[in-house]
């Protein structure tokens, strides 16, 4: 593998730039299992999506290749925040009932987007926001 990365810089000047971005990937996803709990994991992974949506400049044809989600089942959540279906459609419902969300075939609908950033308990922006002038 050294080899072929010294061999081919262009593919070098790719792959290590990936390969850095899955690591700090995978230790936000390590910090995050250990410091937080399953509410502000689940907030953030479905803040994170809307903000990806949000700032998503391309074709319809082409946001599969952006992780672009709108269709995320209670297992599909689970996985990604570290925990259990019936763990995270617990919590889905304590939302409804709080009515921060309503949730319609694989379909969350935010009723209250404050709330929802409330229980991220984010201490700086997100990654994709746009940063204000103030």
């Amino acid at each position: 593998m050294r080899h072929w990365l010294w061999t081919y810089p262009e593919f070098n000047q790719l792959f290590m730039p990936y390969i850095a971005q899955k690591m700090r990937e995978k230790e936000q996803q390590a910090s995050s299992l250990i410091l937080h709990d399953v509410s502000t994991r689940l907030s953030r992974i479905i803040l994170e999506h809307i903000n990806k949506i949000k700032f998503y400049t391309g074709t319809k044809e082409e946001e599969h290749q952006h992780h672009l989600v709108n269709g995320l089942n209670d297992e599909t959540l689970a996985r990604m925040t570290g925990s259990v279906r019936q763990v995270i459609n617990k919590q889905l419902q304590h939302w409804k009932k709080e009515n921060i969300i309503d949730k319609k075939r694989n379909q969350l609908i935010i009723k209250d987007l404050e709330a929802l950033e409330k229980e991220a308990k984010y201490t700086q922006d997100l990654a994709n926001a746009p940063l204000s002038n103030t």
